[in-house]
Protein backbone atom coordinates (compact mmCIF):
# COMPACT_ATOMS: atom_id res chain seq x y z
CA UNK A 1 0.00 0.00 0.00
CA UNK A 2 2.89 2.13 1.11
CA UNK A 3 4.22 1.92 -2.97
CA UNK A 4 0.95 2.65 -4.29
CA UNK A 5 0.25 5.99 -2.59
CA UNK A 6 4.05 7.11 -3.67
CA UNK A 7 3.16 6.42 -7.00
CA UNK A 8 0.09 8.34 -6.50
CA UNK A 9 1.61 11.70 -5.14
CA UNK A 10 4.87 11.32 -7.87
CA UNK A 11 1.89 11.25 -10.93
CA UNK A 12 0.04 14.26 -9.38
CA UNK A 13 3.55 16.15 -8.46
CA UNK A 14 4.43 15.28 -12.03
CA UNK A 15 1.34 16.60 -13.79
CA UNK A 16 1.43 19.55 -12.09
CA UNK A 17 4.72 20.22 -13.31
CA UNK A 18 3.52 19.70 -16.89
CA UNK A 19 0.22 22.01 -16.15
CA UNK A 20 2.73 24.80 -14.47
CA UNK A 21 4.56 24.57 -18.34
CA UNK A 22 1.46 24.28 -20.59
CA UNK A 23 -0.01 27.02 -18.54
CA UNK A 24 2.63 29.34 -18.61
CA UNK A 25 2.94 28.51 -22.44
CA UNK A 26 -0.70 29.42 -22.93
CA UNK A 27 -0.23 32.80 -21.03
CA UNK A 28 2.65 33.84 -23.55
CA UNK A 29 -0.33 33.28 -26.21
CA UNK A 30 -3.19 35.38 -24.61
CA UNK A 31 -2.40 38.85 -26.52
CA UNK A 32 -1.00 36.85 -29.67
CA UNK A 33 -3.90 37.10 -32.30
CA UNK A 34 -4.90 33.79 -34.10
CA UNK A 35 -3.07 31.74 -31.10
CA UNK A 36 -4.57 28.81 -29.28
CA UNK A 37 -4.22 27.41 -26.26
CA UNK A 38 -2.78 24.22 -25.23
CA UNK A 39 -4.60 21.80 -23.15
CA UNK A 40 -2.80 18.39 -21.38
CA UNK A 41 -4.66 15.06 -22.02
CA UNK A 42 -4.22 12.60 -18.64
CA UNK A 43 -5.07 9.07 -18.57
CA UNK A 44 -6.64 7.54 -15.74
CA UNK A 45 -5.01 4.28 -14.47
CA UNK A 46 -6.20 1.77 -11.61
CA UNK A 47 -3.78 -0.60 -9.64
CA UNK A 48 -5.56 -3.52 -8.89
CA UNK A 49 -2.09 -5.99 -7.35
CA UNK A 50 -3.38 -4.38 -4.38
CA UNK A 51 -6.07 -4.83 -1.81
CA UNK A 52 -7.16 -2.00 -1.99
CA UNK A 53 -7.20 -0.91 -5.90
CA UNK A 54 -5.26 3.08 -6.34
CA UNK A 55 -6.11 5.10 -8.83
CA UNK A 56 -3.66 7.37 -9.98
CA UNK A 57 -3.31 9.59 -13.32
CA UNK A 58 -0.93 9.75 -15.97
CA UNK A 59 -0.45 12.50 -18.80
CA UNK A 60 -0.15 11.87 -22.49
CA UNK A 61 0.02 14.81 -24.19
CA UNK A 62 -1.40 18.16 -25.53
CA UNK A 63 -4.13 18.77 -27.84
CA UNK A 64 -4.73 22.34 -29.37
CA UNK A 65 -8.13 23.78 -28.59
CA UNK A 66 -9.24 24.67 -32.12
CA UNK A 67 -12.17 26.96 -31.46
CA UNK A 68 -11.99 30.29 -32.86
CA UNK A 69 -11.03 33.46 -30.48
CA UNK A 70 -13.36 36.15 -30.34
CA UNK A 71 -13.59 38.51 -33.50
CA UNK A 72 -12.58 41.80 -33.22
CA UNK A 73 -12.90 44.54 -35.83
CA UNK A 74 -11.08 47.25 -36.71
CA UNK A 75 -11.07 48.85 -40.38
CA UNK A 76 -7.68 48.10 -40.90
CA UNK A 77 -7.50 46.74 -44.73
CA UNK A 78 -4.63 44.37 -43.63
CA UNK A 79 -6.77 43.22 -40.66
CA UNK A 80 -8.05 39.66 -41.65
CA UNK A 81 -9.94 37.30 -39.74
CA UNK A 82 -10.31 33.31 -40.44
CA UNK A 83 -14.19 32.20 -40.19
CA UNK A 84 -14.09 28.17 -39.76
CA UNK A 85 -10.99 25.79 -39.34
CA UNK A 86 -8.31 27.12 -42.01
CA UNK A 87 -5.08 28.78 -42.28
CA UNK A 88 -3.43 31.46 -43.63
CA UNK A 89 -0.12 30.32 -46.01
CA UNK A 90 3.09 32.65 -44.74
CA UNK A 91 5.76 32.22 -46.52
CA UNK A 92 9.05 32.26 -44.56
CA UNK A 93 12.77 31.48 -44.93
CA UNK A 94 12.34 27.96 -43.93
CA UNK A 95 9.93 27.73 -46.23
CA UNK A 96 5.89 28.06 -46.29
CA UNK A 97 4.22 27.80 -42.93
CA UNK A 98 0.35 28.18 -41.82
CA UNK A 99 -1.36 30.68 -39.00
CA UNK A 100 -4.13 32.03 -37.97
CA UNK A 101 -2.48 35.78 -37.46
CA UNK A 102 -4.40 37.74 -39.47
CA UNK A 103 -2.76 41.12 -38.05
CA UNK A 104 -1.09 42.48 -41.38
CA UNK A 105 1.71 45.18 -42.47
CA UNK A 106 3.11 46.36 -45.72
CA UNK A 107 6.56 45.28 -45.93
CA UNK A 108 9.50 46.95 -47.85
CA UNK A 109 8.93 45.75 -50.82
CA UNK A 110 5.12 46.64 -50.97
CA UNK A 111 4.46 42.44 -49.77
CA UNK A 112 1.63 41.98 -47.02
CA UNK A 113 3.69 40.53 -44.19
CA UNK A 114 2.75 39.00 -41.14
CA UNK A 115 5.20 39.24 -38.05
CA UNK A 116 8.84 40.27 -38.51
CA UNK A 117 9.82 38.49 -41.78
CA UNK A 118 6.30 36.36 -42.98
CA UNK A 119 4.94 37.26 -46.34
CA UNK A 120 1.08 36.69 -46.93
CA UNK A 121 0.54 33.97 -50.15
CA UNK A 122 -2.24 34.14 -52.68
CA UNK A 123 -3.50 30.36 -53.87
CA UNK A 124 -0.94 29.98 -56.94
CA UNK A 125 1.69 30.64 -53.60
CA UNK A 126 2.92 34.13 -55.61
CA UNK A 127 3.25 36.91 -52.75
CA UNK A 128 0.25 39.00 -51.70
CA UNK A 129 1.61 42.57 -52.63
CA UNK A 130 0.30 46.20 -53.04
CA UNK A 131 1.56 47.12 -56.91
CA UNK A 132 2.84 50.62 -57.24
CA UNK A 133 0.40 52.90 -57.54
CA UNK A 134 -2.26 51.48 -55.31
CA UNK A 135 -2.46 51.94 -51.88
CA UNK A 136 -3.40 49.87 -48.80
CA UNK A 137 -6.68 51.35 -49.15
CA UNK A 138 -7.42 49.23 -52.67
CA UNK A 139 -7.21 46.01 -51.80
CA UNK A 140 -10.31 44.25 -51.34
CA UNK A 141 -10.74 40.76 -50.06
CA UNK A 142 -14.56 39.26 -50.31
CA UNK A 143 -15.51 36.52 -47.98
CA UNK A 144 -14.72 33.91 -50.58
CA UNK A 145 -10.85 35.13 -50.90
CA UNK A 146 -11.06 36.72 -54.03
CA UNK A 147 -8.70 39.72 -53.73
CA UNK A 148 -9.31 43.32 -55.83
CA UNK A 149 -7.03 45.71 -56.10
CA UNK A 150 -9.23 48.47 -56.81
CA UNK A 151 -11.64 47.22 -59.47
CA UNK A 152 -8.76 44.77 -60.64
CA UNK A 153 -9.13 40.97 -60.02
CA UNK A 154 -5.84 39.76 -58.29
CA UNK A 155 -6.85 36.47 -57.52
CA UNK A 156 -7.39 34.53 -54.03
CA UNK A 157 -5.82 34.77 -50.22
CA UNK A 158 -4.19 31.73 -49.88
CA UNK A 159 -6.05 30.05 -47.23
CA UNK A 160 -5.86 26.03 -46.25
CA UNK A 161 -7.33 23.61 -44.51
CA UNK A 162 -6.17 19.92 -42.66
CA UNK A 163 -7.73 16.98 -42.07
CA UNK A 164 -6.19 16.57 -38.52
CA UNK A 165 -4.83 19.93 -36.96
CA UNK A 166 -3.77 17.90 -34.11
CA UNK A 167 -1.28 16.81 -36.29
CA UNK A 168 0.59 20.42 -36.95
CA UNK A 169 3.67 21.35 -35.08
CA UNK A 170 3.67 25.08 -33.55
CA UNK A 171 6.87 26.57 -34.21
CA UNK A 172 7.19 28.94 -31.33
CA UNK A 173 9.49 31.20 -32.60
CA UNK A 174 7.38 32.42 -35.66
CA UNK A 175 3.84 31.84 -33.88
CA UNK A 176 3.33 30.09 -37.16
CA UNK A 177 2.55 25.80 -37.72
CA UNK A 178 4.08 23.33 -39.51
CA UNK A 179 2.99 20.06 -40.97
CA UNK A 180 3.66 17.11 -43.21
CA UNK A 181 0.22 16.90 -43.61
CA UNK A 182 -1.57 17.74 -47.41
CA UNK A 183 -2.88 21.08 -47.30
CA UNK A 184 -6.95 20.87 -48.42
CA UNK A 185 -8.86 23.72 -50.34
CA UNK A 186 -11.07 25.90 -48.48
CA UNK A 187 -13.57 24.65 -50.14
CA UNK A 188 -15.20 20.55 -50.08
CA UNK A 189 -15.82 17.99 -53.25
CA UNK A 190 -19.08 19.82 -54.07
CA UNK A 191 -17.26 23.37 -54.28
CA UNK A 192 -19.00 24.59 -51.15
CA UNK A 193 -16.96 27.50 -48.85
CA UNK A 194 -15.70 25.92 -45.89
CA UNK A 195 -13.58 28.38 -44.24
CA UNK A 196 -13.94 32.83 -44.86
CA UNK A 197 -11.92 35.21 -44.83
CA UNK A 198 -13.32 39.12 -42.79
CA UNK A 199 -11.07 41.88 -43.87
CA UNK A 200 -10.78 44.24 -41.73
CA UNK A 201 -11.39 42.64 -38.55
CA UNK A 202 -8.84 40.37 -36.65
CA UNK A 203 -9.22 37.12 -34.31
CA UNK A 204 -8.06 37.12 -30.93
CA UNK A 205 -5.86 34.27 -28.87
CA UNK A 206 -8.55 31.88 -27.74
CA UNK A 207 -6.48 31.58 -24.57
CA UNK A 208 -7.74 33.26 -21.58
CA UNK A 209 -5.56 35.27 -19.16
CA UNK A 210 -7.79 35.49 -16.18
CA UNK A 211 -9.00 31.65 -16.85
CA UNK A 212 -5.01 30.94 -17.12
CA UNK A 213 -4.01 32.66 -13.85
CA UNK A 214 -6.71 30.97 -12.21
CA UNK A 215 -5.50 27.59 -13.72
CA UNK A 216 -2.40 28.43 -11.95
CA UNK A 217 -3.15 29.06 -8.66
CA UNK A 218 -5.84 25.98 -7.94
CA UNK A 219 -2.53 23.74 -9.80
CA UNK A 220 -0.12 25.49 -7.12
CA UNK A 221 -2.38 24.82 -4.43
CA UNK A 222 -2.46 21.29 -5.16
CA UNK A 223 0.78 21.10 -5.83
CA UNK A 224 1.59 22.61 -2.42
CA UNK A 225 -0.88 20.47 -0.71
CA UNK A 226 0.61 17.13 -2.22
CA UNK A 227 3.82 18.45 -1.04
CA UNK A 228 2.72 18.95 2.82
CA UNK A 229 1.13 15.35 2.58
CA UNK A 230 4.20 13.77 1.20
CA UNK A 231 6.35 15.48 3.51
CA UNK A 232 3.91 14.35 6.54
CA UNK A 233 4.32 10.91 5.46
CA UNK A 234 7.49 10.92 5.17
CA UNK A 235 7.73 12.08 8.51
CA UNK A 236 5.60 9.43 10.03
CA UNK A 237 7.54 6.88 8.04
CA UNK A 238 11.37 7.78 9.59
CA UNK A 239 9.81 8.37 13.03
CA UNK A 240 8.24 5.04 12.95
CA UNK A 241 11.44 3.88 11.79
CA UNK A 242 13.27 5.03 14.56
CA UNK A 243 10.76 4.27 17.06
CA UNK A 244 11.12 0.16 15.82
CA UNK A 245 15.13 1.30 15.66
CA UNK A 246 15.19 2.66 19.40
CA UNK A 247 12.77 -0.71 21.00
CA UNK A 248 14.95 -2.98 19.58
CA UNK A 249 18.79 -1.88 20.16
Amino acid sequence: MSANIDYVLLSHQTSADRQFAVLTGNLSLALLPGAQQNKLYFQQHIDYHSKNPVSFTQERGTYRNLATGDVTSTGNALDFAIIGQGYFKVLTPEGVRYGRNGRCHMGPNREVMVGIDGILLKDDDSPLTIPLGKSIEDLHVSPDLAISMGDQYDGKLGVVRFENEQNMTYVKYRHLYETKDEALPPFDEEGKMMVEVQQGSFEKANVSSSTVLFSYMQTQRNYTAIDEFAKKRHKSELDTVNAWLKVNA
